[in-house]
């Protein structure tokens, strides 16, 4: 099961890609959906989110 990760702004974003990076994380990016976070306003307008999410 993939994970997904919804950022509300920038600020959080740039801090999960460093998490990320760093493997500071109890999850990889391997396991995330899209193999990325996303940002809030990035999640009604990702088909493989919206897929994922209606399963």
């Amino acid at each position: 099961m993939k994970k997904l990760i919804m950022c509300e702004g920038p600020n959080e974003l740039a801090i999960m890609k460093i998490l990320l990076n760093n493997n500071m994380l109890i999850f990889s990016e391997d396991d995330l959906l899209g193999l990325t976070p996303y940002h809030a306003r990035q999640i009604g307008k990702s088909g493989q989110v919206k897929a994922e999410l209606n399963q």
